[in-house]
């Protein structure tokens, strides 16, 4: 798509993820937007004499920190250039509670954000990133297995539809951001018919919908057969041969994880396959 930015936040393991970022990025001639993330030490705290000998070392300590980082984005410009990607590159060195704050702003200016495997594994970056990502930008996030970059080209994807307005909004930003799907599987998990949730025929509302757009699409209702429901979506996904699986994040609050009993976690903790979520 022409015009698209894609996000992409790293911490101390640069090399593997950039490199997911930019096959993503090449896969739609996409903008890639490059920040790489340093979490500033808290400033000390204690008796004066002490705080005093404290506050020296921690400001040195800033200090290198920040010229590090710097050094670090000047890397990554040089890889980006090697590249031959459309991109750029800044550095943000913030304290651990104005993380979410950073990646808000900086993720509302962007069409999606590609989180890589070595950030989510980040145990200081990882999770706040990637929950800020969620919540806090109203853009899509993308997930994949280490060494699967996604293709955001692909031409079939399975959306995991439950009626939610979290499963609407990741339907809509996956249609607004792959500009060659065709084919789209509403994939529904044990579905109950209802009058106010999906009607007697759950899921052909919303595929009808996508029909009048063009799309060839198919209601898929599986029946979960006591598996978990992110082992049956991601069966299904891999049996249509699709190149996504779109989800929304976190139903209701996020402590619950409502969506489908809490697939949202898992799914990012270990993604089977590439992921398209949005919350």
């Amino acid at each position: 798509m022409s015009g698209t930015t894609l996000l992409t936040i790293l911490g101390a393991a640069i090399d593997n993820d950039l490199k997911e970022a930019i096959a993503v990025a090449q896969t739609v001639d996409a903008h890639l937007s490059v920040v790489a993330m340093g979490v500033a030490p808290s400033p000390p705290i204690g008796e004066v004499g002490a705080a005093a000998a404290l506050t020296s070392v921690w400001l040195e300590t800033r200090a290198a920190e920040e010229q590090a980082l710097t050094a670090r984005a000047e890397q990554l410009e040089g890889l980006l250039a090697a590249d031959s990607v459309k991109g750029d590159v800044s550095d943000a060195y913030v304290e651990a509670g104005i993380i979410a704050d950073e990646v808000g702003r900086r993720g509302r200016c962007a069409d999606a954000i590609f989180i890589g495997p070595s950030l989510r594994k980040d145990p200081v970056l990882g999770s706040s990133v990637l929950e800020a990502a969620l919540f806090e930008t109203g853009v899509p996030v993308v997930v994949a297995p280490a060494g699967s970059p996604p293709d955001l080209g692909c031409e079939r994807i399975v959306v995991a539809w439950n009626s939610s307005f979290e499963s609407a909004r990741a339907l809509h930003a996956a249609i607004g951001l792959l500009p060659k799907v065709r084919h789209v599987h509403i994939a529904m998990v044990d579905p109950k018919a209802s009058e106010t949730d999906g009607g007697e025929e759950p899921g052909a509302d919303i595929a009808a919908y996508l029909a009048r757009k063009g799309y060839d699409v198919s209601v898929d209702r599986l029946a979960g057969m006591g598996l978990a429901p992110e082992a049956v979506l991601t069966r299904h996904a891999s049996d249509v041969a699709a190149g996504m699986l779109v989800m929304g994040a976190y139903s209701h609050s996020r402590l619950r994880q409502r969506i489908f009993g809490g697939v949202t976690r898992s799914m990012l903790e270990s993604p089977p396959l590439p992921l398209l979520l949005a919350h």
